[in-house]
């Protein structure tokens, strides 16, 4: 069945410079399979609620791929130099409202906890994310980036979130396997790998 998917994405450092090529080739793979995903950029998003609260109506499903906190997924860092801007949330506690009745993948740190308990407890739908650092060995990154991509897959065919969750744990122990002593051991910084892989497994989660 078609389903209507919003990808927002950052790419402001190393670490989402990787993960927004998994969003771009997560859009392909959706509509190759006859969905209708947009991929959106969270820095451009951040400065206009209103496209944002739109472009979530459109669609049954909401992804990030970016840095989280605890009580947002951000959308642009914090300036330390003399004169910086603030932190900028795509989406906090604040506004977390906006995605009510939608189905979300929160592919970043930390958001699970506070900001996840704040979707289960205003809004209806179902919440897949991190409870503590997402992690990714960036030599190695495209074979986390499989991973990932390959349970947002599922969760848009029609998996429940805790199977997502259930799945997507046994597929991060496969990824470190891989890494200590199968297909991927020789890769370079295998072990380092090995260990991002077990530690997603330990934290990801769903909610309710």
């Amino acid at each position: 069945m078609p389903r209507s998917i919003l990808v927002v994405a950052t790419r402001y450092d190393v670490g989402t410079y990787y993960t927004h090529s998994w969003a771009k080739t997560l859009q392909e793979d959706s509509m190759r399979k006859g969905h209708n995903c947009i991929l959106l950029d969270a820095e451009s998003l951040c400065h206009s609620g209103s496209t944002l609260r739109e472009a979530i109506e459109r669609v049954d499903y909401v992804i990030f791929y970016g840095h989280g906190l605890r009580d947002q997924w951000t959308a642009m860092p914090s300036s330390s130099s003399a004169g910086g801007v603030a932190e900028r949330p795509l989406i906090d506690t604040n506004n977390v409202s906006v995605l009510d009745g939608r189905q979300v993948y929160a592919g970043c740190c930390h958001s699970l906890t506070q900001l996840g308990q704040s979707f289960v407890t205003i809004c209806s739908g179902e919440y897949v994310g991190y409870s503590q650092r997402f992690q990714f060995e960036t030599t190695n990154h495209q074979d986390f980036g499989d991973v990932v991509n390959t349970s947002v897959m599922a969760y848009v065919a029609g998996d429940s979130a805790s199977k997502v969750v259930t799945d997507l744990a046994n597929d991060w122990d496969r990824l470190r396997l891989d890494f200590v002593a199968g297909r991927l051991r020789k890769q370079p910084n295998a072990i380092m790998a090995a260990q991002c892989a077990d530690d997603n497994r330990q934290r990801v989660g769903s909610l309710p």
